[in-house]
Order: structure tokens, then sequence, then C-alpha cells
């Protein structure tokens, strides 16, 4: 099992404005590529789809809020603390943008001591939001998603097939790459933000690869077990 930690030489805040930029170039990106999945299918959006456009404007500026912690008239209805619903909601968004195509099994799971449990919705967003991105990257085939809310906080696990490794070992290189220690600077950004928001967010982010699956696993307290990062 891998814990990512790579060696860097940028400061502490260098890397959290690369990395911010980097997840808000993929929520637009996502956006982008809603509308033109309805313009080549010649589909009009109908009412829940605006709604659901408005959700990710929201959630946009949710991102920005939090990075930049600053207040603004127009962002009162940002979302920040959520229930384990939106979750689901936002998630169903995701999935269909990026993973529509795929096998995909999805499980969602919550405890009865969690009732009422809220989950940082900013860290959770950008967090799943690389996930689902780079599975669809890797071209798997076959994809598992388990989000399971117990009383301290939210386990999320994904599994997704590595076909292309099937007839042969994964070589040693491919750990350094996971581990961004490639040359080009701009891989293993997406799990270079999962782990840094997760940790700073008092959670975990580890993965591993076994039987020619790779698997993510994340933990995300709930409220009252982290510190609040915008004030009321």
């Amino acid at each position: 099992m891998f814990s990512f930690k790579k060696k860097s030489q940028e400061t502490i805040g260098d890397l959290k404005e690369r990395l911010f930029f980097h997840d808000i170039i993929n929520q637009t990106h996502g956006l982008l590529l809603y509308f033109n999945q309805k313009e080549l299918a010649g589909e009009a959006l109908g009412t829940e789809e605006v709604k659901m456009i408005a959700s990710e404007v929201k959630t946009l500026q949710s991102l920005v809020r939090d990075h930049f912690n600053y207040k603004h008239k127009n962002l009162g209805q940002t979302y920040d603390w959520v229930p384990f619903s939106y979750l689901q909601f936002s998630f169903s968004y995701l999935k269909m943008t990026y993973l529509q195509d795929k096998d995909v099994t999805i499980s969602f799971k919550n405890d009865g001591s969690s009732e009422g449990q809220e989950i940082y919705y900013p860290a959770f967003y950008r967090i799943v939001n690389n996930l689902i991105k780079n599975i669809a990257e890797s071209k798997s085939e076959q994809v598992e998603f388990t989000f399971h809310l117990k009383g301290h906080g939210l386990f999320i696990e994904t599994k997704n097939s590595m076909g292309d490794t099937k007839e042969k070992s994964i070589p040693e290189h491919l750990a350094r790459t996971i581990l961004n220690e490639a040359s080009s600077p701009s891989q293993g950004l997406g799990l270079e933000s999962i782990y840094h928001l997760a940790a700073e967010n008092g959670g975990e982010f580890t993965f591993e690869i076994a039987n020619h699956t790779w698997i993510n696993r994340i933990f995300l307290p709930a409220r009252g077990l982290k510190s609040e990062k915008i004030p009321a």
C-alpha cells in the first residue's frame, strides 16, 4: 500500500495554488464536456439538467471561496458542510459526465450512528472529481465506488481494472510515475491533490495495486471532528 508523500522544492503556498488551479480546470473541463455531450446528441437541456448545472456553478463558487477564504455578498448560497444525500447527488453528475460508457458499480452505505452527520463539501468534490477523472482517463472497463458514512466520517473506496497490465507484471517505473517523480511536472497532480486535501482536512489517502486493480482509499472526518475552514 502506498502513502502519497512527494518530495517537492515548492513552498506549501505555491503547491496549494498549483493544485487548486489543476482542480478548478478539472471542474470547468467537466462542465464543458457535459455541454459537448448534449450538443453532439442534439439534446436541449431540461429543467432538471439546468438545476444540476446551476449546482455545479455554485460548486465552483464554493471551491473558490474555500481556497481564498474571502467573503462576498453573492456567495451566500455556496456549499460547505453538506449531508450525505447531497454527496450522492453531486456524485451522480460526475459519474454521468465522465463514466457514462463504463461498467460502474456504486454503493452508498449510511450507518445508523451517522444520522445527521455532514462532510466538508469542497474537499469531497475536489477529491472525487480527481478520482473519477483519473479513472476515466485510465480506460478501465470495470469500476467500483463505495461510499460508507460512519459516525466519525466518510470512507471512500474505488477500484478500477488495469487492463493494459494483465499480461505483464507492473514495472517498477509505474510506482515512480504514480508518486510524481517522473520528469513531467503535470503527472500525478490529481493524486497529489487528493493526498493534500485529505490531510489538511484531518483525513487520509492511500492507494495500492493488487490483482491488476488500482484501489484508492480515502477518509474524510465528519463535522465536529475537524475545525471549520470558513468562518460563519
